[in-house]
């Protein structure tokens, strides 16, 4: 009787909107790359070392590496609307957290929270996709989520940047509030469950999966390339931009007559101009029907290649940002 009314209520919503999901993802991500710019300032506001200050961003990427390995598996067994509804909600208690920090403690504590609940986002809004979408369909979701993890890391730490100088770092995560409310809002009202077939949590059988994907030369391969794109984010966290956020930068010292973002607080990273068409080149690549005996391996194989060319920029950045 419970499946039927699950199928039911699924039925009863639709399917999710891919907007909502992407937003849902996007969560994350903007909570991680907008507060890189307030670190110089958190260090001079909790007079503590610039080491113990960026455990803000450490703690916080180890949230959303241990998040992964939990709601998967907890929402093949209680749904994902309601893990997802919990971890947005989790994520607001964060925030709230940081928002009102009394001490660093206070504040990495915090993060740690937002980015446990964050990360129910990233991983069940593909799970979400893969519930209800067909093979091609799905491939266009999952382009467009791709699409919102690029993008939030482009806007964040111009927003967080302004939002520091002109206001104050609590802003911040007045802002990232605002957005987490209106995620949480979006999916209570629209997100029905999707998971209709419940699976029973089997921790014996989650730890021989996870032994089984460590000992695969092919995720080893993937999980090392993963690992190295997003590690170019970081390269540049400490260097001006070269690209549009630069020009951004300039344009507003002219009228304030000083320079609005301090040194180091935004980055060059991969050049998002170019990584956001790349993205948008993945869309188009994955909603092209193979035709005269395309196979779906050849249309992986050119994914990874669009993902490859994404990151060509990374160097020559590095390169100029060292002599500017």
């Amino acid at each position: 009787m419970g499946r039927l009314l699950r199928s039911a209520r699924h039925d009863s919503r639709g399917k999710p909107s891919l907007a909502l999901l992407a937003a849902v993802t996007a969560l994350a991500f903007c909570a991680l790359h907008m507060v890189v710019p307030a670190l110089p300032v958190l260090v001079a506001v909790f007079d503590d070392s610039a080491a113990h200050v960026q455990l803000v961003l450490s703690l916080y990427l180890a949230g959303i590496a241990a998040g992964q390995l939990i709601y998967g598996p907890v929402s093949d067994r209680f749904g994902r609307r309601p893990v997802l509804i919990a971890g947005l909600a989790m994520f607001l208690l964060g925030t709230l957290l940081c928002g009102v920090a009394w001490s660093l403690r206070a504040l990495i504590f915090g993060r740690v929270l937002q980015a446990l609940g964050a990360c129910a986002g990233i991983v069940l809004s593909r799970a979400i996709i893969r519930d209800v979408y067909d093979r091609e369909m799905a491939a266009r979701g999952l382009a467009l989520v791709m699409m919102a993890m690029t993008l939030a890391p482009a806007v964040s730490p111009a927003l967080g940047a302004y939002l520091t100088e002109w206001l104050d770092w609590r802003a911040i995560f007045v802002l990232l509030g605002g957005f987490g409310a209106a995620v949480f809002a979006g999916t209570a009202a629209w997100l029905g469950e999707t998971n209709r077939y419940p699976a029973p949590l089997d921790f014996g059988g989650m730890t021989r999966s996870y032994a089984i994907l460590l000992r695969s030369p092919a995720f080893a391969w993937f999980a090392l390339c993963s690992a190295c794109t997003s590690a170019s984010w970081f390269t540049l966290y400490r260097e001006r931009s070269v690209s549009g956020f630069r020009s951004l930068a300039r344009a507003a010292q002219y009228l304030r007559a000083h320079d609005p973002v301090p040194d180091g607080n935004i980055y060059a990273g991969q050049c998002r101009g170019g990584s956001v068409r790349a993205t948008h080149r993945q869309s188009a690549a994955a909603d092209y029907r193979p035709r005269r005996g395309v196979k779906r391996r050849d249309r992986g194989a050119a994914l990874v290649h669009l993902r490859r060319v994404q990151r060509l920029g990374i160097v020559p950045a590095d390169c100029l940002c060292r002599d500017w």
